[in-house]
Formats: structure tokens, C-alpha cells, sequence
């Protein structure tokens, strides 16, 4: 009956935005008052909303918080307003995150969990005193997908969040708290954390949440680091995003970052998931408010030429020698990650970019996103880039580029700048 309530619930709701009335840094934080705020519209476009205030005495006095809830809703028959559903008082157990059954959820100690909940079984509902952890986040901050599994068997609330609002299913994917800075989230080092996803996902975790401003779409899953992941989840991970029907695939967070991002930085499955979003209805031919397009991505980010061939065919002609904020086109993206020792030999993605007509004389400027070390001139063609680049490593780049300016004939498409293309939002 559980898992009907849950199922109906994934399909009913399209997006939940989970938010904090007072700031984690705020004077009311510090003296023991929480808040949070939901709101969550449906399908139908009925909207609910509730709003929970707390008091967590100091320790020393009492290990409970106080909170009051109110849930609200919008009236019924269209009227204007809103409607009152519910409002009650209610005490919350409050522990030290490493007392016993906390300490041994987060180290995956399930015969001592099992121990201890069969003694107090209303521990499956204790938060920690200073962070509102419950024992399933603290099981996911250990890492511990055992732990998980049993606990969520055992009834606890996928749903429910810490008292920043992260929950469950974005700390599985490194979303932190909000004390720990400088980044937001960071991509799971957890080699099990798909695993993690799904079986939350299962016992009826929302899809649908919005956290500190970021969608599940928008959250980073690839790292930039060397090492390679033991296996590359993206495609597994938007294909289970869509049989929960999933709304926000098309939906980009301010820097740009969207889930069509870690399509194109997938590194196995890079093209089949560029299919398969846009075969669920994303726009590939987006403009992204700093000007880049998804060509422009594509030429950073992937190193399967057939994507750049793919996102060609499919809406992104107009977009080969389209500059960005900073003049930058797909083709200077392209030249700057090329280069180096990790580029491709053969110069697939630059050859291709050629042939189809980008421009390796067009003009960019200094990209604050892209830091370029003693590059003399604050203004430079894909030319002068890869002539700089190969300074410090020999591709043979910047002998093809010239190659293709004295061909005679080379005809390059007139370049669409900002000043002539209006950008759509991300």
C-alpha cells in the first residue's frame, strides 16, 4: 500500500522546490532555530506548500526540538487564496551524531543497527543535534549501501531531508552541506552511488526535488579528475530519470550546466545519451545566456567526434561559427582541448569543424573561464591559440589551421555574433 502511495505520488508531482527560511550562517541558526519551506505544483497544476518552524533547545537541557507545521494548499473550485489543510505542534528526538545507532549507521555496522532499533525503535527517526541528519543520510555520507538498503526496508523516509533541505537522493550525488564551501556539489567519489540512486528511487525517493536551487538534471556527475569511474552511469541514470517521467531534462542551472552537459561529458556513452535526451524532447540547439551553444560544449567537452557530426545534423549548423560572450567559436573550444598530451593524434574534431566551415581566423577575446597561461595578446584567432598552446606541447595543430586558410577554396559561413543572435535563457 506504501509503495502504491509512493508511485502515485512520482507521477503526480513535477517538481517539489525544497528550501530554508534561515540562512545556515543567520544569528537564529546559531541559538537553535530551523525552518524549512516546500512547495510542489502537479500535473494539474495544484499546488501545495508547507512551512516548518523549530526550536532545538541547548543540549545540555533537552535532546528534543519543538516544530510546528502548517500545510497549505490552494482552494478548491479555482477560488483565489489559499486553504489551511493541517497545522500541528510535534517533538523531534535530537542525538549526537556519534552516538551509538547514529555512529554505527554511518559506518555500516547492521548487526549493531538491527541491535539497537529492535531496543528503541523510534531511533529509525532521530536526527543529529547539529545538522538534522537522519540515519539514512548519515548510511550515504559513509557510503554504506548495505546500510542503506536496510534502513529504507525498515521504513525510513527517502524524502526527508537535513535541516539545509539536502535530501537523500542529492546526497547520493555529492551534494553537500551548506556550511562546507566553496562548491555546492561535487561529483560522487562513491563507486556505488547509481546503485544508491536507484534503490532509493525504488523505495519511493521524488525525482522531482529541488534543492538549493538544483534539479537532479543539474547536478555534476562526471569528475574531472584522471581517474577514470569503474563505470560510467550517465546513460543509466537519465533513462531512470525518464521511467520516473521525469520533467526538467531541458532545464539548465545559471552557470549553464545542464544534463545534457554530462551527456557530452559521458566518457562511454557520450552519443547514446545525446540521443536519448533529445529523442525525450531537449533542445539541441539551445543558446545559453553567455552565449555558448551545445556545439560549442560539445567541442569542450566530448572527444567523440560523432557527437560534434550528430549535433550538426541536428539543429546545429547555424551554430559552427557562432561567438559567444567572450568571441569565442566552437572551433577556439575545440583547439584549447586539443592540445596537450591528452588531445587526439589525429586531429578528428578539429579536421571535422574544418571541413564543415569554421572559420580559423575569427577573433576572441580573453575567456575568463578558460585561462590561458602568458598568452601575450588578449585577442587571438583558433590560429595564434594553437601556435601559443603548442609551445608547450607539438600537435601539428596550428600547421593544419594554416593549411586550410590557404586553401583557395575554403568558404567560411558569416559569423553570428551576439549583437545578432538574441540569447535564450538556460
Amino acid at each position: 500500500m506504501q509503495a502504491e502511495s509512493h508511485a502515485s505520488e512520482r507521477r503526480l508531482a513535477v517538481r517539489r522546490i525544497n528550501s530554508i527560511v534561515l540562512d545556515t550562517r543567520s544569528i537564529w541558526r546559531w541559538v537553535g532555530f530551523v525552518s524549512a519551506f516546500t512547495y510542489a505544483v502537479d500535473v494539474q497544476q495544484r499546488w501545495t506548500s508547507r512551512l516548518v518552524l523549530g526550536f532545538q533547545p541547548p543540549t545540555w537541557a533537552w535532546l528534543q526540538s519543538i516544530l510546528f507545521q502548517i500545510d497549505l494548499a490552494a482552494p478548491l473550485n479555482g477560488a483565489k487564496g489559499f486553504r489551511i489543510v493541517s497545522g500541528h505542534l510535534y517533538l523531534q528526538n535530537r542525538v549526537a551524531v556519534d552516538s551509538a545507532f547514529m555512529a554505527a549507521c554511518q559506518r555500516g555496522d547492521i548487526p549493531l543497527m538491527k541491535q539497537y532499533l529492535a531496543d528503541q525503535p523510534w531511533a529509525l527517526r532521530d536526527r543529529a543535534i547539529s545538522t538534522g541528519e537522519t540515519p539514512l543520510l548519515l548510511a550515504i555520507k559513509g557510503q554504506r549501501l548495505q546500510a542503506v538498503r536496510w534502513l529504507l526496508e525498515q521504513g525510513a523516509n527517502p524524502n526527508d531531508g537535513d535541516d539545509d533541505q539536502v535530501l537523500p537522493v542529492f546526497a547520493t550525488l555529492g551534494m553537500r552541506p551548506r556550511q562546507v564551501r566553496p562548491f555546492i556539489q561535487v561529483p560522487s567519489s562513491w563507486d556505488y552511488w547509481f546503485e544508491c540512486f536507484r534503490l532509493l528511487v525504488s523505495h519511493g525517493a521524488s525525482v522531482h526535488e529541488v534543492a538549493r536551487g538544483k534539479t537532479l538534471g543539474t547536478l555534476n556527475l562526471i569528475s574531472s579528475c584522471p581517474k577514470p569511474p569503474p563505470y560510467d552511469y550517465t546513460l543509466d541514470y537519465i533513462n531512470l530519470l525518464r521511467s520516473e517521467n521525469y520533467v526538467d531534462f531541458d532545464m539548465c542551472d545559471e552557470s549553464g550546466w545542464s544534463i545534457f552537459v554530462n551527456a557530452l561529458r559521458s566518457p562511454d556513452h557520450s552519443l547514446k545519451a545525446i540521443r536519448t535526451l533529445v529523442d525525450t524532447g531537449v533542445n539541441a540547439s539551445r543558446i545559453l545566456d553567455d552565449g555558448r551553444t551545445y556545439l560549442a560544449l560539445a567541442a569542450e567537452s566530448s572527444s567523440d567526434v560523432r557527437v560534434l557530426q550528430y549535433l550538426y545534423d541536428n539543429g546545429c549548423a547555424l551554430h559552427l561559427n557562432r561567438q559567444d560572450k567572450w568571441g569565442w567559436t566552437p572551433l577556439h573550444y575545440c583547439i584549447f582541448t586539443e592540445s596537450g598530451k591528452r588531445g587526439d593524434p589525429m586531429m578528428r574534431r578539429v579536421k571535422y569543424l574544418l571541413d564543415k566551415g569554421a572559420n580559423p581566423e575569427i577573433i576572441a577575446d580573453e575567456h575568463e573561464r578558460v585561462p590561458i597561461p602568458t598568452l601575450d595578446s588578449d585577442c587571438f584567432t583558433p590560429i595564434d591559440l594553437a601556435e601559443h598552446l603548442e609551445k608547450y606541447w607539438p600537435t601539428g595543430l596550428t600547421d593544419l589551421l594554416r593549411n586550410y586558410v590557404r586553401d583557395e577554396d575554403v568558404f567560411y559561413e558569416a559569423v553570428e555574433s551576439q549583437d545578432s543572435v538574441p540569447a535564450t535563457g538556460g
